[in-house]
């Protein structure tokens, strides 16, 4: 699973807001001392958050969406109208 990726929870019931949900991140929950599990960090349609077990089996890509290009474009338009106010302050002064 890659970020981006839309999961579908079939654990979750057809009306669950957490059936369904986008990879956001990823992280480890420790389980004891010594070891420690890798998990998936989903963002929801209500908002919320969830984390599973990335080993689980009750979670399957159904698609994907571009969130990595999508914040770097975001990224690349604020920078350049950031540069474009700064420019217009400097001229008036």
């Amino acid at each position: 699973m890659r970020i981006g990726d839309i999961i579908l929870n079939t654990w979750a019931g057809e009306n669950n807001p957490h059936r369904y949900g986008v990879v956001v991140g990823y992280s480890s929950i420790r389980t004891n001392c010594y070891h420690s599990k890798a998990t998936t960090k989903l963002l929801h349609s209500d908002g919320g958050f969830s984390q599973f077990f990335s080993s689980d089996d009750g979670f399957k890509v159904v698609g994907s969406i571009p969130i990595l290009e999508q914040l770097a474009a975001f990224s690349r338009q604020n920078s350049e109208a950031l540069e474009s106010c700064q420019q217009l302050t400097t001229a008036k002064g």
